[in-house]
């Protein structure tokens, strides 16, 4: 729901990709989410067997009710730090994924969390190799 929350009108197809899953549990997942009146299915003009996915209002109350608890938590974490400290945590994260991909080969691209969570796992699995 996150996915489809962040890339409105995304395929199951896309959403597969992305979280490096069969297209077939996606279709599972989503038909659950449709049933449950949590998104929405509209047929693709250009293409009548493609799906285009959207959150229902339902769906997006559901999403900040999943996700207060963890803002929540955010808030309480990072409370004491300033702006600046913020900026730089980022700017040492963004260095510290750019010499993991460096390490293991990898393209320098916009890197998000599903990326980041992978390209730790590879770091681990190259350093387990190597020891």
């Amino acid at each position: 729901m996150n996915y489809i929350s962040e890339n409105s009108g995304c395929t199951q197809v896309d959403i597969a990709e992305k979280l490096q899953v069969s297209a077939a549990c996606v279709a599972t997942s989503t038909k659950r989410l449709q049933k449950a009146g949590l998104i929405t299915k509209t047929v693709d003009e250009d293409n009548l067997r493609c799906k285009r996915l959207s959150l229902t209002p339902l769906g997006e109350k559901v999403l900040e009710e999943c996700h207060a608890p963890f803002d929540e938590y955010d808030r309480q974490i990072f409370r004491n730090i300033s702006d600046e400290e913020l900026e730089s945590m980022n700017r040492i994260m963004d260095k510290l994924i750019y010499n993991m991909e460096e390490a293991i080969g990898e393209s320098h691209g916009e890197t998000d969390i599903y990326e980041i969570d992978r390209l730790i796992r590879r770091v681990k699995e190259e350093k387990n190799q190597h020891d």
